[in-house]
């Protein structure tokens, strides 16, 4: 009997009964059909059967016989895909000279993935970096060995190898698998004794930071602070990657595909890096001699908001973060005196009398007082227990601009709360023009950690102290002390807007973004705060008394006779200030002022703390950074 069916002859067919019949059948020619179908399917058949028959061959063959030579094979070249890091973007003051650079860093690594499958090759990796190298790999090899071969994320053994010491590495394992020395761009400060708070650091991506940007790697460098941080999607570069061919013991045999990595957008900044350097060594010198070793200081243009040069003190160097060693940053990060902080952005001081020209602008947009009105101001006021004195005598009538040339506290505890002929602007109206002038939020200046400083009202002071806001309250603000504490930059921008005519702008760094060609891809022209915060007529009254402060005023014996590298005059107009501290005796000592008088190109804000008086240690300083801005003018 056949496999697919017993086979029937022509003669056998005409003998077995018939189920069915039909009188027009033809039997005999159906049956000849059938057959040929049967063979048909017969050398169909056949031939499938001949070809499983080779497959199941050739599988056996590359299995049984040949599996050992073929995963040695397959092990021998594999494929990775390694990253080409981008360098950032570079950054330029304002004359086109480099702020910071990109230089090459070494690291060594070690990537688990490409390491021998052999437990003792790989004892013998570990035992070659241990010996050679001097490098404690007992952490590492335990981590690589709980976790197991998969991971192709490098782990870093260690950072910031010095050139010749890369040279060493590679020379010495140069046999090795899955362990080697990698160069990727870092970032190296010409000027690093200033710039810090202006530019601020970078450090390893953190894995909040990689759980935000999926285009983050675990290598990455991002900007932490200042410029860095906060155009950090600028000048962050596009990495590249190619895909290789290695063999067993970890050697390139070729590039098979790759992308060039692209380096992030250049920013242009508006910083005098000339003046920045007087700033900060007149500042240091200052501090340090007569102050607690810290402060700050900002220089700007009262118009258009570009900074010209930022200090802040005590400094710290920025390249610490890129040696990276523990124990520098550590010392760093715990220093009591915060040399982190920015203390022109971020740092929150009574203002001292150096905020009375804000208030004179209130008095006079308001109403409460003209450029003529002007009364008689005693040594002090009293209120009933209270004495509310002066810090000097002033003989005869006070108007509006001796009283800023002179700093009369009498005449500013007046125009505040009210005495003699004048009402008094109120504690209403007096926080209303300090919030319009751009104290108690961040002024927007684009470098990053801002703070708000802080505007006492009513309302705090009955929820926090649980007090009412007495007449006393409105004094102490009137003359910048008690609760109320300001930025530098705050002063900085109030102030310009009075030099100004009454814009309220806002401060920046950046003037543009370029590509690596130079070429420019965006303008920053970040737009006014606010207009007309106050009049032109009573803007140009305040600037008056302060053109006093210098040639008759407090600060006539240090600026009264300032001249430039060129012996030309360059008169300025300013505002002294000293504020108690609540530590003591001691004051911070202010200084904010601005040049050319009829024509305004730089305005600056000096503070030291705990400095003394603000005529004697910041308007020196102020002086000095006149001179570095106009040394060619």
């Amino acid at each position: 009997m056949s496999v697919f069916g017993e086979r029937t002859s022509i003669s056998n067919l005409e003998e077995e009964p018939l189920l069915y019949e039909h009188p027009h059948t033809d039997t005999t020619g159906d049956h000849i059909e059938n057959e040929r179908e049967v063979r048909h399917i017969e050398v169909f058949l056949a031939i499938v059967i001949l070809v499983f028959a080779v497959l199941i061959g050739k599988l056996f063959l590359l299995q049984v016989v040949g599996g050992a030579s073929n995963l040695k094979l397959a092990e021998g070249n594999r494929i990775r895909v390694r990253t080409l890091p981008a360098p950032r973007g570079l950054m330029y003051d304002r004359d086109n000279k480099p702020l910071v650079k990109n230089v090459a860093r070494y690291e060594l690594i070690i990537t688990p993935a490409d390491l021998p499958k052999n437990k003792q090759e790989r004892e013998s990796i570990y035992s070659l970096v241990r010996d050679e190298l001097h490098i404690d790999m007992t952490d590492i090899s335990k981590q690589i060995e709980s976790k197991g071969l998969y991971s192709i994320d490098p782990i870093f053994i260690q950072d910031n190898i010095s050139q010749e010491q890369a040279l060493t590495y590679q020379v010495i394992l140069k046999d090795s698998v899955g362990v080697e020395v990698i160069a990727e761009p870092i970032r190296s400060y010409p000027i690093s004794e200033s710039m810090g708070h202006i530019l601020g650091y970078i450090g390893k991506v953190s894995q909040d930071e990689l759980a935000s940007n999926n285009a983050y790697l675990l290598t990455d460098w991002v900007g932490k602070t200042g410029l860095e941080k906060k155009y950090e999607d600028v000048i962050k570069g596009i990495h590249g990657q190619e895909q290789v061919e290695i063999d067993a013991k970890g050697r390139l045999q070729r590039i098979v595909a790759s992308t060039h990595p692209e380096q992030g957008n250049n920013l242009k900044t508006t910083i005098d890096s000339p003046l920045q350097s007087v700033t900060f060594q007149s500042l240091s010198k200052t501090v340090l001699e007569k102050g607690n070793g810290k402060g700050a200081a900002i220089a700007l243009n009262p118009n258009t908001g570009e900074v010209y040069a930022l200090v802040s003190l005590p400094e710290y160097d920025l390249n610490t973060f890129i040696r990276g060693k523990k124990d520098e940053l550590a010392s760093l990060f715990n220093d009591p005196e915060q040399p982190l902080l920015n203390r022109v952005i971020a740092g929150t001081y009574p203002s001292g009398s150096s905020i009375k020209p804000i208030y004179a602008a209130a008095g006079l947009q308001e109403k409460v007082i003209t450029a003529d009105s002007a009364i008689e101001t005693p040594d002090a006021i009293r209120i009933g227990d209270f004495t509310f004195p002066d810090w000097k005598k002033h003989d005869g009538k006070t108007n509006v601009k001796r009283a800023i040339a002179e700093s009369n506290n009498i005449f500013f505890y007046a125009l505040g709360g009210g005495y003699d002929s004048i009402r008094g602007i109120g504690i209403k109206r007096m926080d209303d023009y300090l919030i319009r002038f751009g104290f108690g939020s961040p002024t927007g200046i684009d470098i990053s950690h801002e703070g708000e400083g802080f505007v006492p009202t009513p309302d705090w002071k009955k929820q926090k102290k649980k007090e009412p806001w007495y007449i006393g309250d409105t004094y102490h603000l009137a003359i910048g002390q008690d609760d109320l504490s300001v930025t530098p930059i705050q002063l900085a921008i109030a102030e310009s807007t009075v030099v100004n005519g009454g814009t309220r702008i806002t401060p920046h760094i950046v003037t543009s973004v370029t590509d690596i060609h130079g070429k420019e891809i965006q303008k920053v022209d970040p737009s006014p705060k606010s207009n007309n915060v106050i009049d032109s007529a009573n803007a140009a009254t305040v600037r008056s008394g302060m053109r006093m402060t210098v040639e008759s005023g407090s600060a006539r014996s240090i600026l009264a006779d300032l001249k430039g590298n060129n012996g030309q005059p360059i008169e300025s107009a300013g505002k002294t200030g000293t504020a108690q501290t609540g530590h003591g005796d001691s004051t911070h000592a202010w200084y904010v002022g601005y040049a050319p008088y009829d024509n305004p190109q730089i305005l600056v804000v000096v503070l030291a703390e705990e400095g003394g008086e603000g005529f004697s240690t910041a308007a020196p300083v102020a002086g000095e950074m006149f001179k570095a801005f106009f040394r060619d003018k």
